[in-house]
Parts: structure tokens; C-alpha cells; sequence
């Protein structure tokens, strides 16, 4: 290499440096953009079972947005995500046996009561781990309205 070429070259390394840390921002920048959507279904069957639909599963940890419908004809149902390795079936329940005791749990995070019919969104950044979605409307948890979400990095 002569030294009337060095500037040249180290032009050349300086830009395909430049040009290949700006793709790789605009690479994570649109990783970390959009959210994940899952598509929460939660409806009643005539038999008495409380069911909740997951459009997917798993997920990868980031940014989820929840869009959540309640697609039963009579039902109020509410959303509920905690994370946590307790499996559902130990869950503390209230003393009447009809609610899971929400007090008794930490890091729960609510959309809320959705009317029959009704949809309603949650937006939230989920780490690697495992969730538990539920209803806590009066027997609707025991009656199976819940749902394990896998969180993978």
C-alpha cells in the first residue's frame, strides 16, 4: 500500500463501519418498534366453562400488545396478567372460594371489566418468564378462564 492510498482506504473502512452500525440501529429500532400482538378471546360456554384463547404462544420478551375481546353474549369478564411460576390451580382463592385474592399476589396488572361484546387493549414490556392471564369475575377463574403465556428472550 502506498501512502498516497492510505487515506483512501481508511475512508473506505471509516464508511462501511458507519454504513454497517447504522443498519444494525435501524435493524434493533425496528425490532423494538412494533409489539407482539396477542389476540386474548375470553368467552362462556353453555356448560358452565369460563375459556380464554391466546392467538399465540409463545412470545418473544418485549414489547406485547394485548387486544382483548370479551365474546361472550352475557358475561362482564376482566383481563389480569401476573407473572409467575405458581401454577394456577394454586393460586390463594378468597375465603368464599369464588375469586382468586388478588391482595395475596404481587405485580398484577389489569385492563379491567369488558361488557359482552365489548374489546379493550394492554399494552405492557414483558420479560423473559412465565404469565399467568386470568378473569377474576366470581367463578369465572375456577370455572377455567385463564391462560399460561411463555415469555422466551
Amino acid at each position: 500500500m502506498t501512502q498516497s492510498n492510505a487515506p483512501a482506504i481508511g475512508a473506505a473502512i471509516s464508511a462501511t463501519i458507519l454504513a454497517t452500525s447504522i443498519a444494525v440501529a435501524g435493524e434493533v429500532k425496528l425490532a423494538t418498534a412494533e409489539p407482539s400482538i396477542v389476540a386474548v378471546s375470553m368467552t362462556n360456554k353453555q356448560d358452565g366453562h369460563q375459556i380464554m384463547i391466546l392467538s399465540q404462544n409463545p412470545v418473544h420478551a418485549g414489547l406485547i400488545l394485548f387486544k382483548v375481546k370479551n365474546e361472550s353474549p352475557n358475561s362482564v369478564h376482566e383481563f389480569l396478567v401476573l407473572k409467575t411460576d405458581l401454577d394456577p390451580g394454586a393460586f390463594p382463592m378468597e375465603g368464599d372460594g369464588i375469586r382468586v385474592d388478588e391482595s395475596k399476589l404481587s405485580g398484577i396488572k389489569e385492563l379491567g371489566d369488558l361488557e359482552p361484546g365489548k374489546s379493550g387493549q394492554m399494552q405492557m414490556t414483558l420479560s423473559p418468564g412465565r404469565y399467568v392471564l386470568f378473569c377474576n369475575q366470581p367463578g369465572h377463574f375456577m370455572a377455567g378462564m385463564y391462560a399460561t403465556l411463555s415469555v422466551t428472550p
